[in-house]
């Protein structure tokens, strides 16, 4: 009887070949498809190997095959219905069917907008990239446990509006972490009084924001003040989408001024109690974390003033001006002061505190400095834990949002210079423009976190 002959179908032959055969495995899938004596294969597990001259390692294997693509619309689909809403969702995963047969994930990047979560943290942009995971093979195939071998590192992006802002400041993310925040005491952020804006006139990102420290039941607004952009390194803005996979805009293509690092960071705070606003020349009595007076033209305004700036700005009309005292006025206008003090002690007057008044100081009250100081710790050590992912080494950029700003150009815009200042206050100048604030993070994966993960 003639023998029966195995022949192994052409989808097959070409998953096979796919997933790199050895030439002598080739050989024998060959031989069976032309005819020859019958052939047992051996399983693929243990003959498909990749190549040297095709793969050098698995850790650089880079190269996307079906099962990234799969992987990817598994991811896609997960998130978006995870979300609220949406404005898209970008999944691109680096792995390959050998590298998960390895227990190696190659990792994966995750872009998106206007991001709306059932927890209410929005972002207008996201990006997530982490690199790989080493998966534990025996947990995952007798226990049906996924355990990483290693800690995953990587780094995360939001870009976030005023309101954004604001939602993150309610978040319970963001409540737990603030429960020490100043002095081992909770500071609770007021919501209603988050605003991210950008300066012309200085080139400085703002924002702006209010609180009560629980230590004394007192209410504090705070400002906390990005460095000088440098005009010339200010990459142009560009149309949303305009250079990011799928329609998704990638966080920095709007950007103003240079990323900073937190010990560059000015943060001042001034005591208001009752929540009531103080007039703007009370503004500079505020202690700052720094001692610097930089912050100065950036009070808290208020909500009605801000939204009709935010409908300016959308609308493409002018944007409403206000008067805004320069930084370096301000630092004249407190030297002023302080040499009318030193002469009034000279001259043995008793009457110098009220020659400070007039001269424009403030009172000192200790615990403006103590609230500053505090809240600069507490963003420059911020970390967040999201069920087994850990967010840690924050950094700050304020930009514009995309598209040109109405009445400002960044690169054309001069800063001023302090030592040219007058010692009157200036005239009125650009104002605050709204604009976008960058949070940029570390990443670390402690433990994968659950699939009904809350956040």
């Amino acid at each position: 009887m003639e023998a029966r002959r195995t022949l192994p179908s052409s989808p097959a032959r070409h998953a096979v070949h796919g997933h790199g055969l050895s030439p002598i495995a080739a050989r024998i899938a060959r031989q069976g498809a032309a005819g020859g004596s019958p052939v047992k294969l051996a399983p693929v597990a243990a003959i498909a190997r990749p190549s040297s001259s095709a793969i050098s390692g698995s850790q650089t294997n880079t190269k996307k095959d079906m099962t990234a693509e799969v992987l990817e619309r598994v991811f896609k689909l997960a998130l978006a219905a995870r979300l609220k809403q949406h404005g898209g969702v970008h999944v691109d995963v680096r792995t390959t069917a050998l590298g998960l047969v390895e227990g190696k994930f190659g990792g994966m990047t995750v872009r998106g907008s206007r991001w709306r979560t059932p927890l209410e943290l929005t972002a207008e942009q996201l990006m997530v990239d982490v690199g790989e995971m080493a998966l534990d093979l025996n947990k995952l195939l007798w226990q049906q446990a996924v355990t990483l071998k290693n800690v995953p590192q990587g780094s995360v992006s939001f870009t976030l509006t005023s309101a954004d802002l604001a939602n993150f400041m309610a978040h319970p993310l963001m409540r737990q972490a603030a429960a020490r925040a100043v002095g081992n005491a909770a500071f609770n952020f007021d919501r209603s009084t988050a605003r991210v804006r950008f300066d012309p006139a200085s080139g400085r990102g703002i924002i702006t924001y209010e609180g009560v420290w629980a230590a004394n039941g007192q209410r504090y607004a705070v400002t906390m003040s990005t460095p000088p952009a440098v005009a010339a390194s200010s990459p142009p803005s560009s149309p949303r989408g305009a250079s990011s996979p799928r329609g998704v805009p990638s966080p920095a293509a709007t950007s103003t001024g240079g990323a900073n690092t937190m010990d560059q960071l000015t943060v001042s705070a001034r005591r208001v109690g009752g929540g009531a606003a103080r007039p703007a020349a009370a503004a500079a009595g505020g202690r700052s974390a720094t001692g610097s007076a930089a912050s100065a033209g950036s009070s808290a305004t208020s909500s009605t003033d801000d939204a009709g700036l935010t409908a300016a700005a959308a609308s493409g009309g002018a944007v409403p001006r206000r008067p805004v005292v320069a930084a370096a006025s301000v630092m004249s206008a407190a030297a002023a002061a302080a040499g009318s003090l030193d002469d009034a002690a000279a001259s043995g007057s008793s009457s110098s505190c009220s020659d400070a008044e007039e001269a424009g100081a403030a009172p000192v009250d200790p615990s403006e400095g103590e609230v500053a100081e505090g809240l600069r710790r507490f963003f420059s050590g911020l970390m967040l834990n999201l069920q087994g992912i850990e967010l840690r080494q924050p950094a700050l950029t304020v930009q514009l949002p995309a598209g040109p700003a109405p009445g400002f150009a960044a690169a054309a815009t001069p800063l001023r210079a302090a030592a040219a200042a007058p010692a009157s206050p200036a005239a009125p100048g650009p104002e605050p423009l709204p604009a976008w604030l960058t949070i940029s993070m570390r990443v670390r994966i402690l433990s994968l976190p659950p699939l009904n993960m809350s956040f």
